[in-house]
């Protein structure tokens, strides 16, 4: 894919994933003769687009904590904004939105404005969006095909809830892992 890229183009990767993390140097190197930038985005201090001090919002709706969003800075080079995301509730769920302001910094898009369109981002169906349900419940329905990797960060989000009452995992099927299916499981 890489390698697709046209001259003067962008490449732009997640410097929270070791992996691409320690090709980043390669890469750049290896498309400098073709004068593709590449621009890199997470939590790690390091990246280019750095996220740095996120917590989760918390509204009280009867007397309840419930979660109503996160909230982060995000920094390049010597600028840094606020970001916040209603309807989120852990880190795992604000990567598309820190891509989407990553692409938008490629297009020198006006980030103040990127930062306020992205304040009403809304989780796909079944990707971990926060429903209110009975008798005061919440629910996370992350019903959509999940991953080892997925599965992981839904119960790492959910276990950094501050709310009061019970927290139930209902857990599923993971399909498409092939050979890994026992093992995942």
């Amino acid at each position: 894919l890489v390698e697709m890229i046209k001259p003067n183009g962008w490449l732009i990767i997640n410097h929270d994933d070791a992996r691409l993390r320690e090709l980043k140097p390669k890469l750049a190197e290896h498309l400098a003769d073709k004068k593709i930038k590449v621009i890199s985005y997470g939590f790690d201090p390091e990246a280019d687009l750095a996220v740095s001090n996120d917590s989760p919002i918390y509204n009280t709706v009867e007397e309840k904590k419930v979660p109503a969003g996160w909230q982060a800075k995000v920094n390049y080079r010597d600028d840094s904004l606020p970001l916040r995301l209603n309807n989120i509730f852990s880190r795992q769920q604000a990567y598309a939105p820190l891509v989407a302001l990553a692409v938008g910094w490629v297009l020198k898009l006006n980030f103040l404005n990127l930062t306020a369109e992205l304040e009403n981002y809304q989780l796909p169906p079944g990707r971990g969006r926060l429903i209110k349900g009975l008798k005061g419940s919440w629910l996370i329905d992350d019903t959509y095909n999940s991953s080892p990797a997925a599965l992981e960060a839904a119960l790492v989000g959910l276990g950094q809830l501050e709310i009061t009452g019970r927290k139930i995992a209902v857990i599923g099927d993971m399909l498409e892992l092939g050979e890994h299916t026992i093992k995942a499981h």
